[in-house]
């Protein structure tokens, strides 16, 4: 009873501030798999409803434009609250240009959601997937569930899940046999020539290569190891999930 009282004495300043807010429940671990299943359940359920619905786009640009809205508040959130205003912080300290995994899986969803463009969905799907479902099981926010952060960490990720299971349950967007190798070429066509560079040249820290902490990772002292299972992870993952999403094609 306490927690909830609490929750309800939130108000919109305290929502957004940088402080960890109040202490975790048992809501903050189970509401992220709750609307997660729900979310993808419906989407899953309705799926021929929604495909012969007259007014099926609006439905489409309307989780898509939720989505992007939700990204740039976050990306205002950090420049204003994380970065203090400093544009050196947001893309250094910060590491907030959008070549992380989960960023590009976003944009790229969101890209093909507005577009329907099968190319992009081949590639950005298997990131899609990958990303929310390694947060959902194995990520962590210092911040509770009356913090905007609390949100935007889980809301971000299932947003991306949910996008990209209405563009192959719903749209009918297809991937193909071999297309894990092509997600994964991007991938790495990302982190050497992106990534890597930019954090050796500005000391930044984008698709998290120093600092594994919370990550799988983190008992490999060794960046440099460390970025190596994560490329083998990248590879296991993607062949898994073409394995299981291409099964699911033969069943429609």
């Amino acid at each position: 009873m306490q927690f909830i009282s609490r929750l309800g004495m939130v108000n919109l300043g305290s929502f957004f501030s940088g402080s960890r807010g109040i202490d975790d429940s048992i809501l903050s671990f189970i509401i992220p798999y709750l609307l997660v299943i729900t979310f993808v359940t419906l989407v899953i359920v309705f799926r021929k409803a929604l495909c012969n619905y007259k007014h099926e786009k609006v439905v489409r640009y309307s989780i898509v434009t939720f989505a992007m809205i939700t990204e740039l508040i976050f990306f205002w959130w950090m420049f204003t609250t994380e970065a203090h205003y400093s544009f050196k912080e947001f893309f250094v300290d910060k590491s907030m240009l959008p070549i992380h995994a989960c960023a590009m899986a976003l944009w790229l969803m969101v890209y093909a959601g507005y577009t329907k463009n099968q190319k992009v969905f081949r590639i950005g799907f298997y990131l899609a997937i990958m990303g929310p479902l390694l947060t959902l099981f194995a990520g962590t926010v210092d911040y509770s569930l009356d913090r905007f952060r609390y949100w935007h960490f889980y809301q971000g990720h299932i947003n991306t899940f949910v996008i990209a299971h209405y563009l192959m349950f719903v749209n009918k967007l297809k991937i193909s046999k071999g297309d894990w190798k092509r997600a994964t070429i991007f991938v790495y066509i990302i982190a050497v020539f992106l990534a890597i560079p930019i954090n050796a040249i500005t000391g930044s820290d984008y698709l998290y290569v120093y600092n594994t902490h919370g990550s799988p990772f983190e008992i490999i002292e060794n960046w440099v190891l460390a970025l190596a299972a994560a490329a083998l992870m990248i590879i296991i993952l993607f062949r898994l999930i073409e394995y299981i999403y291409l099964e699911k094609n033969k069943l429609d």
